[in-house]
């Protein structure tokens, strides 16, 4: 697994990957040396898998099959360079993944649609100091193949609904917001 960020999102992200699945190991990059190298030896204690901090953030993601990114990252950084056949991305927020990444996905689920529709509160943007940027600034998905608001939810997906991964090749994402 990959697991992008070190801070407080990105620990109950590790915990929970963990505990669902056998992960042998865990590539994790943040930008600054020192936090991604203190979540290292902080969570290492606490889970089964081998915790490596990587320096580059593309060394994270190659090989890996599950990508977590758990970061405040305002302004897209995850490009679909980095994407494998395969691989499942979850996002904490939708503002993480480059536009051609997000197309590159064959499959994208919304914990629910509700809150997809919602950029922000309506009529309250303007009170919001980030308005414009990252997950309140996504206009150029409106309407298009990865416009989230009417994604499937993955409740949907687990009860059998709607239609999950066709293949093993195809890449899913978990858009949460």
């Amino acid at each position: 697994m990959a697991l992008y960020g070190s801070g407080w999102q990105a620990r109950p992200a590790l915990l929970a990957m963990c505990k669902v699945l056998p992960l042998k190991e865990v590539r994790v990059f943040s930008p600054t040396q020192e936090n991604r190298e203190s979540f290292v030896r902080e969570m290492g204690e606490r889970i089964a898998a081998k915790l490596v901090a990587v320096s580059e953030p593309q060394e994270a993601a190659r090989g890996a099959d599950i990508v977590s990114l758990a970061t405040n990252a305002l302004d897209p950084f995850f490009p679909t360079a980095w994407i494998s056949d395969g691989m499942h991305i979850t996002t904490v927020r939708p503002s993480e993944m480059m536009f051609d990444a997000l197309i590159r996905c064959d499959l994208i689920a919304v914990s629910t649609r509700e809150a997809a529709k919602l950029f922000t509160l309506p009529g309250h943007g303007s009170k919001i100091p980030d308005f414009g940027k990252g997950d309140y600034g996504r206009a150029e998905l409106a309407n298009t193949a990865v416009d989230w608001r009417d994604k499937p939810e993955l409740s949907e997906i687990m009860a059998g609904k709607t239609a999950s991964r066709k293949n093993a090749s195809q890449v899913t994402c978990m858009l949460h917001h």
